[in-house]
């Protein structure tokens, strides 16, 4: 049975961690798990998780974690019986690349290898006029989202993959850019409860962002067909657009962070005669301010002041809500953006916690290290508001909210961990809440992954009151697990009341890969579902 640690920080380090992302089999026909302790007969659908699971295409490699070839899995729960199976996303990225044995498409940290079929003059024309071939990815690999009555492998592009997320088979490309004018949308929309989807994307020839809507009552067939502009954005700078993964929504209310890492124009347009990835295209600017924009969902107005803070990065969210005149933001927030370079495959690969010398080179610097943290703005501050005063009058938060002479409202946040679980997590992030029944409502549970000295893989799962600002660790030795997904018991009435559910695996080969299942309560184990398979570490999933 597993060990729940409440507050101790485990010295003991393991292994060599190569094995978390290197090239496994799928398995398309059902394995039945082997069940220890109790799987509630009440979790009835399907745990489905999504990353890379192939890293090379011929003798070329995937340079980032990001770039690995997508590798779907479910997890079948039904009656107290658990059932695996996985496939790989056939991409066109994938396809392509099996057809051709190369990279044919270039990725977010990989650029393609050129054609051999192809004399010199040819790669040179086809910078300026690209092949059929040379097209965005599809390589779908972050997340796995609905919109209407479709499930869809999602990335921080405009390309959608539709999938049947029962049994894994791929089904049609979606361009979003074809319904809407974006040329980027993030792998992490929001869906409201009656089913509307709204996300956020860039038009880089506006200069502006859009907000995206699709309605519930879209074609069901095809219910990306619905996909229209909400609202729309201004960018600070038309050269130097925000990257952005995720965003807050309340209920009345869209919150952009418009962070200050941003991409270069240049580098963009002049992408394929460098041959580089996307993440080339990117760096994080300490002189810039962090820019909030709310944008009212109702109106399609966005708030006419600026609110500024100082320069973080985020990936994700974890809530947002409105009180008493007030909009509380929290996420997870890193000093900057230093944590990609960490992702690279060769770093990754490198990491032997159980060697000194490569243990103390992998130590994350505190600016790498991810935080929950909570912005509040006064929703009725107005030009005219008294200045170099905080102007939250919210009790129980210790945010600032400051309007200055030169018409910007300063913010600054609050930590939402009490300061001891510092000493035992080196940060948090992959946020999960009771999304379907608090999503944009007030809250007071959220679910993390926290991670080791190093930025991947978290080693330990953390449950956080963000009220009462206490935490309940989960950890195991050798054990390093996923996101946690929160499943609502049936007819819940309390907000944890249910389980969480995610898949741990081991650099020990005598340790079998399983799905936890933790009580969304007590945060104690109350079974585990082992399976015979190596499984790269994922990235994100969902609960169908």
């Amino acid at each position: 049975m597993p060990s729940t640690k409440s507050a101790e920080k485990n010295d003991e380090k393991y292994g060599d961690f190569a094995g978390f992302f290197s090239t496994v089999d799928e398995h398309t026909t059902s394995i039945v798990a082997a069940v220890t302790g109790t799987i509630p007969s009440w979790i009835k659908g399907g745990f489905l998780r999504n990353g890379p699971g192939k890293f090379e295409a011929g003798k070329d490699k995937y340079n980032h974690w990001f770039d690995g070839l997508a590798l779907m899995h479910r997890f079948d729960f039904d009656n107290g019986v658990v059932k695996y199976h996985s496939k790989f996303l056939r991409s066109d990225s994938y396809v392509q690349a099996l057809e051709q044995n190369r990279i044919v498409i270039s990725e977010f940290g990989t650029a393609a290898t050129p054609d051999p079929c192809k004399t010199v003059f040819q790669r040179f024309v086809s910078h300026f006029k690209p092949s059929p071939e040379e097209k965005a990815s599809d390589n779908n690999i972050v997340s796995i989202t609905r919109i209407g009555d479709g499930v869809y492998a999602a990335n921080d592009t405009v390309i959608l993959r539709r999938i049947d997320h029962n049994s894994l088979d791929t089904m049609e490309r979606v361009d979003m850019s074809k319904l809407v004018t974006i040329h980027t949308s993030t792998a992490h929309p929001h869906i409201m409860p009656d089913g509307t989807y709204y996300n956020i994307g860039i038009n880089f020839k506006a200069g502006c962002y859009h907000v995206i809507e699709i309605a519930p009552d879209s074609k069901k067939d095809d219910p990306v067909e619905g996909a229209k502009i909400l609202h729309t954005i201004p960018m600070e700078s038309r050269m130097h657009p925000a990257y952005f993964h995720s965003f807050n929504m309340s209920a009345n209310y869209i919150i952009f962070h418009e962070q200050p890492l941003r991409f270069s124009m240049f580098k963009v347009m002049t992408w394929k005669l460098f041959k580089s990835g996307v993440d080339t295209m990117m760096s994080f600017h300490k002189n810039l301010k962090s820019n909030f924009h709310v944008c009212d969902k109702r109106t399609g107005t966005v708030l006419p002041l600026k609110f500024v803070s100082e320069p973080f990065v985020h990936f994700h969210v974890i809530n947002s809500y409105e009180e008493s005149g007030h909009l509380i933001i929290d996420l997870c927030g890193a000093g900057d953006s230093s944590g990609f370079d960490t992702l690279y495959l060769a770093y990754l690969k490198g990491i032997k916690v159980d060697d000194e010398e490569s243990y103390k080179n992998s130590k994350l610097s505190k600016a790498q290290r991810s935080w929950p943290i909570r912005f509040v703005i006064p929703l009725d501050v107005t030009k005219e508001s008294p200045k170099n005063t905080n102007l939250i009058t919210l009790t129980g938060t210790t945010a600032t909210a400051m309007l200055k002479k030169d018409g910007n409202v300063y913010l600054t946040c609050e930590s939402l961990i009490p300061e001891d679980l510092r000493s035992k997590t080196c940060g948090m992030d992959f946020p999960q809440i009771n999304y379907n029944f608090y999503n944009g409502k007030p809250y007071r549970y959220c679910y993390f992954t926290g991670f080791p000295e190093f930025v991947i893989p978290p080693d330990k799962l953390v449950k956080l009151d963000v009220k009462t600002k206490t935490a309940q660790i989960w950890q195991e030795d050798e054990c390093y697990p996923s996101e946690p997904m929160f499943v609502p018991a049936p007819n819940a009435t309390r907000e944890d009341e249910g389980v969480v559910l995610s898949v741990v695996i081991s650099p020990n080969k005598d340790k079998s890969t399983f799905v936890l299942v933790l009580d969304g309560e007590s945060f104690k184990e109350v079974g585990r579902a082992s399976i015979p398979c190596d499984i790269p570490l994922g990235i994100h999933g969902t609960f169908i």
